[in-house]
């Protein structure tokens, strides 16, 4: 079997994953293909000015080292490059300068029937934390995110013609130097798997669409059940641990949000003898620009939509107080989005702002009633014994343990209901039997944090381009300034 993997990421797993897969495939005797186009791209997520002047150059040095040192303790039989096929002149062919309006006319754009554009929405959604972006001051970053979806995509195709695979293996395939892969690949129905974090960071795993497919994840759950080996009583203590090791802050996941917060306090508005709902709501910019097939939405547009009409029909049931508690990761979101969520405070809502000290957990088990969109709250609060109502597509759907409204007015009912009995929580312990344990263990990886560690007992990312300029450029610029001063002086 021919095996071709195609790369642009260089970070740590992901980077190491994709290696870990070239020489898994190797070993069985499949003949595979690694070629890996990242130096060359003028846009790659999470690293800034790598187009031009010395930060291109160093960019474009500090990849080609990760490859190199790759290359010398990988099998030798798999085939590394880095060429993409493409001329100086393809490459220069494929930047246009591009202008649109706004977000949506960006979203629309299409090209070689590949919704680059929705894709490079996607990117720039998550890179900047800014869900609506303005394309027209942007528009220098996003024709450069185009034009490395576009290189990508016509590198990938030359490669494909040229190789024949019967798999092919990439990182991803929801932002701008990935999507063009998946669509190619769907097109031409070309069998291919893509790989992503799983579970920990000792784990990764391999899908047929990108990990924003609800039904894809919702199949991986349930097989992840069924087809373990485990003793029942095995999988639900292990299922029962993902719940409390997070009320305690112990688990191992990429970011523990709720470490800052006071165990134990609530608002100073709470009284028992309220109707106590706690709306939680969801960081959705990975969900901005994904495409409909994962969109999460279900009875409302938004989030914040969702939210006011809740709030003005709770505005009638006698001693109702409803509380908005805001996700912690809207710290990192833009000053326009935290200022949109802040501005619902009424008398009718009260709101926790992300990094108030109050206690996820504790309003979990307190509330009467929880209001989730997205969050593994919902979940949360269901292995709680609170009754919950979930307001999107979520990764629990299935479990029948959350209560999921399908119009409007099944969400009102539910809301007027006195004395709402919370959902069966036994099957909440297959989804923290999942998040414990999903994926394939890496074998030739051995990981320090989630973002670190040894490949083959070598670190490959020590000298990664943004370590690196830190230690050359800023310096060089410090110096630079102070010298332009001195002349002027």
């Amino acid at each position: 079997m021919k095996v071709l993997i195609f790369e642009s990421w260089h970070e740590a797993p992901q980077f190491e994953t994709s290696l870990e897969l070239a020489e898994e495939y190797a070993e069985k005797g499949h003949e595979v293909h690694y070629v890996h186009i990242g130096g060359i791209l003028p846009y790659v997520e999470w690293y800034n000015g790598i187009d031009k002047g010395i930060s291109k150059g160093l960019y474009k040095r500090s990849v080609q080292h990760k490859i190199n040192l790759a290359k010398r303790i990988i099998n030798p039989h798999i085939r590394v490059s880095t060429d993409s096929l493409l001329s100086v002149k393809e490459v220069e062919c494929l930047d246009n300068e591009l202008i649109f309006k706004n977000l949506e006319e960006l979203k629309k754009y299409v090209w070689e029937g590949i919704d680059i554009g929705l894709a490079a929405a996607s990117s720039h959604i998550s890179v900047t934390n800014d869900l609506d972006p303005d394309t027209i001051a942007d528009k220098a970053v996003i024709n450069r995110i185009i034009h490395s979806s576009k290189i990508v995509a016509t590198s990938f195709q030359k490669w494909l013609e040229k190789v024949e695979p019967d798999l092919v293996l990439f990182r991803n395939g929801r932002v701008a130097t990935y999507r063009p892969i998946l669509r190619i690949c769907q097109r031409q129905k070309q069998h291919f798997f893509i790989h992503d974090r799983a579970c920990n960071k000792f784990h990764y795993s391999l899908g047929t669409n990108y990990r924003h497919d609800w039904e894809m994840r919702k199949d991986e759950l349930e097989e992840n059940w069924e087809k373990s080996a485990l003793p029942l009583s095995t999988k639900q203590k292990i299922g029962r641990e993902f719940f409390e090791e997070r009320k305690v802050r112990k688990n191992d996941s990429f970011r523990v949000h709720a470490k800052d917060q006071q165990v134990g306090l609530l608002p100073t508005s709470w009284d028992k003898e309220h109707f106590n709902v706690v709306y939680f709501n969801s960081s959705i910019s990975e969900y901005a620009a994904v495409g409909d097939e994962v969109n999460p939405h279900v009875l409302f547009d938004s989030q914040e939509q969702s939210l006011v009409e809740i709030a003005n029909h709770l505005s009638n049931r006698a001693n109702a107080k409803l509380y908005l508690r805001l996700h912690p990761n809207l710290l990192n979101q833009s000053e326009r989005e935290k200022e949109l969520w802040y501005n619902l405070a009424s008398d009718q809502l009260e709101v926790i702002k992300p990094d108030s000290p109050i206690d996820t957990y504790t309003l979990i088990e307190q509330a009467d009633l929880v209001i989730c969109y997205l969050s593994t709250v919902g979940v949360e609060a269901a292995y709680s014994g609170t009754p919950t109502i979930s307001l999107s597509h979520s990764l629990y759907s299935r479990l029948n343990v959350v209560y999921q409204p399908s119009t409007k007015q099944e969400l009102f009912a539910l809301l007027d209901t006195k004395n709402l009995p919370p959902k069966p929580m036994d099957r909440s312990l297959e989804y923290g039997f999942y998040m414990k344990t999903h994926g394939i263990r890496h074998k030739y990886f051995q990981a320090i944090t989630h973002r670190a560690g040894r490949y083959r007992g070598v670190n490959l990312q020590k000298l990664d381009f943004k370590q690196t300029k830190k230690k050359l450029i800023r310096p060089f610029k410090k110096i630079y300034k102070k010298f332009i001063k001195m002349k002027k002086g």
